[in-house]
């Protein structure tokens, strides 16, 4: 009887410690958010490549942050500035699972901007929106601003739905028509 408590025991507490790492491990975006915004042109529908981006005030003046110079700095949406500048999710080819994630396998050539949990949103934030390049991206679109709501921004666990659906990411982009100026 004996024998088979200590056997008994001994299952448990094997089973107990090999499945207890995996529910305590963390997701590698813990406490990481992002804002997608997805910029078309109104006519063609097509993404428009080439703007700036920024998370900006109630007056559009973007927000800056020292620590957006070294966060996220291997990721295609990486912008080397201290101000809170989108980048576009580009796609660079197959990665391998040694290789340190470069874009989002969601929300490809939307502009995105990674947050961390200390960013306090207001109702006045803008998505505000540069064409800087002129008629290189087709057109040029102007300047403008944007309004969002929190619900515009996602955590980035990998157990959120937009690492899988595409629905998903709909439901929480920003999505953007602009008419190019004539």
């Amino acid at each position: 009887m004996m024998k088979k408590l200590f056997l008994l025991f001994t299952l448990i507490t094997a089973l107990v410690t090999a499945f207890s790492p995996v529910k305590a491990q963390h997701c590698g975006f813990d406490h990481a958010f992002a804002i997608i915004v997805d910029v078309r042109d109104s006519i063609s529908g097509q993404i428009i490549d080439g703007l700036e981006v920024f998370l900006a005030d109630s007056v559009g003046i973007p927000y800056k942050s020292e620590w957006n110079l070294i966060r996220e700095t291997t990721l295609t949406i990486y912008q080397k500035t201290e101000l809170f500048k989108f980048g576009q999710n580009l796609q660079k080819g197959p990665q391998s699972l040694f290789e340190p994630l470069t874009s989002f396998p969601f929300a490809i050539n939307h502009y995105m901007k990674t947050l961390g949990s200390d960013y306090d949103f207001k109702q006045s934030d803008l998505i505000l929106i540069k064409d800087t390049d002129g008629e290189m991206n087709g057109g040029y679109y102007g300047t403008h601003k944007v309004k969002f709501k929190d619900k515009n921004i996602v955590s980035l666990c990998k157990s959120q739905q937009i690492w899988q659906s595409t629905e998903a990411v709909n439901k929480i982009k920003i999505l953007v028509t602009l008419n190019p100026a004539k």
